[in-house]
């Protein structure tokens, strides 16, 4: 169980702050995002979910796109929180192709053109189909009833959020509310998607995440996580 503490490493104003939040929610194409920036726009989240009166008992997100909106969401609602763990089909061999350089910055590119990743998407799925063998891994703190909030980065082919929710359903939750800083815009035009909403949400575009391998702030992503004690799962 991480246990959150103030996270944000800036305080920005609030015209700051709903500048941010603007650039990405009218964001139309894909933009390398900063730490700050991701910190501002989970907190943001947070403010809705605590707008809407949604009361939790637990908070929960799926390791590793979430590992930071989940600490900084469960931070800004004063709770705990957890982490499910996922295993996707293919997920060694696209680590080791991620190794091969200037790759992930082509693919990147190439998935900026909306028509080649509308064609591309179903053979990168085949890649990312969930293992059934271990798809879960832990929740500890999970106290196994009640109502939970589940949290990712985005909702691209809604796999990995509707396991995560089914299995914390199985295990007696009472209600699974989600949110994540994207859902993407793919249930528009691929039947093969989920089909799933979350609660809270800012865009439909997906965004290069500092937690994103070709994003510049990787490395100050991955400090962030060495300094609230959390890692990546491997």
């Amino acid at each position: 169980m991480s246990n959150p503490e103030d996270s944000p490493t800036t305080t920005p104003t609030d015209s700051a702050l709903a500048e941010v939040i603007t650039k990405y929610r009218d964001a139309t194409s894909k933009m390398h995002m900063t730490l700050d920036e991701s910190v501002q726009i989970c907190e943001h989240l947070a403010d809705q979910v605590r707008q809407s009166g949604y009361q939790c008992d637990a908070i929960v997100g799926i390791a590793n796109g979430a590992l930071l909106p989940t600490h900084v969401i469960a931070a800004r609602l004063d709770m705990p929180c957890e982490y499910i763990r996922l295993r996707r089909q293919g997920s060694s061999i696209k680590a080791k192709l991620a190794r091969v350089p200037g790759l992930k910055a082509v693919i990147s590119w190439l998935f900026s053109f909306r028509g080649i990743a509308r064609r591309v998407a179903p053979i990168m799925d085949s890649f990312n189909k969930l293992k059934t063998e271990d798809t879960v891994a832990e929740s500890t703190a999970f106290p196994g009833s009640g109502r939970v909030l589940l949290v990712d980065d985005a909702i691209d082919s809604g796999q990995s959020i509707v396991a995560a929710r089914d299995m914390l359903l199985a295990r007696g939750a009472s209600e699974v509310r989600t949110v994540v800083m994207t859902w993407s815009d793919r249930q528009s035009f691929d039947a093969n998607c989920a089909l799933y909403e979350p609660e809270y949400w800012l865009n439909r575009r997906i965004q290069h995440y500092p937690w994103s391998g070709n994003n510049p702030m990787n490395g100050a992503y991955k400090s962030w996580l060495a300094e609230r004690d959390l890692a990546e799962w491997v």
